[in-house]
């Protein structure tokens, strides 16, 4: 069944790994797949599919492990560019999705290994809050983000004008939100190598 999605979303509390103690603490640290896991996951990335993965730093990373472990070691992990098809796919975000920062210096050239991610503490306290990707075989797999984009959590940054007026509406509040999301959904359904049908 996995592998006739073309999308599947993945965060601390629902998705194909999410934790049956999702009131505990532990379930923010990411999950722990078994074999048969690791598996399905390997065919289903191999295969066309393609997840969004969000989460805090700490399950980000364990996922990041996950995935890693999935593909062999295969591929990479990248700072997706501003430039990339994602952020263009429908409504164009030239900066970034919401609330997404940039640092100048690039955080991948300050290791060798081609699944580099930030420590836990540059990754959490870095002014940069963007998208990462696995890239497997030229093509985009996997992105993993730390804002809240499925939660449809407002922006924090630059949000002034969102938050903390009564005359904005909660759907003006998510609406930047719906437009990443629906980016998301737009570039996974479109992408080259995708398992959706696409009629031209």
């Amino acid at each position: 069944e996995w592998l006739e999605y073309p999308i599947m979303l993945n965060a601390p509390g629902f998705g194909p790994f999410a934790r049956d103690d999702f009131w505990s603490d532990s379930r923010h640290l990411g999950p722990d797949l078994g074999p048969k896991q690791v598996d399905r996951l390997s065919r289903y990335l191999r295969g066309g599919g393609f997840m969004f993965i969000e989460g805090n730093p700490w399950y980000l990373r364990k996922m990041v492990s996950n995935l890693r472990t999935a593909l062999g070691g295969e591929g990479r992990l990248l700072r997706v560019p501003l430039d990339h098809p994602i952020y263009h796919s429908y409504y164009d975000f030239p900066g970034g999705f919401p609330g997404e920062r940039r640092m100048r210096t690039d955080l991948s050239e300050t290791s060798h290994d081609p699944w580099y991610y930030p420590d836990l503490a540059t990754l959490y306290n870095s002014p940069y809050s963007g998208l990462w990707g696995v890239e497997w075989e030229s093509e985009l797999v996997a992105v993993f983000s730390p804002q809240q984009i499925l939660g449809l959590a407002p922006p924090m940054i630059n949000s002034a004008k969102l938050i903390g007026h009564e005359d904005v509406s909660r759907e003006e509040m998510n609406t930047p939100w719906l437009r990443a999301a629906t980016n998301i959904v737009v570039y996974a359904l479109t992408r080259s190598g995708s398992v959706a049908e696409q009629r031209t």
